[in-house]
């Protein structure tokens, strides 16, 4: 099974990228419009660490 990835902002429906306060608030705005965590990995890089969170379309 192949995985297609995206590295990306998260834009509204104008384009404009959308910030947010925390990693929590961008999960629930995903969550809440039709997609689902089914991964995540953390990579040690220099000095710090690289979180990378994997979504998917929710099944209708």
């Amino acid at each position: 099974m192949g995985r297609k990835e995206f590295e990306g902002k998260i834009t509204d429906s104008a384009g404009k990228p959308q910030l947010f306060a925390s990693l929590v608030e961008a999960i629930n705005l995903l969550e809440n419009n039709g997609w689902e965590m089914f991964d995540h990995s953390i990579t040690l890089k220099g000095r710090g660490f690289l979180y990378r969170y994997y979504f998917r379309k929710k099944e209708s």
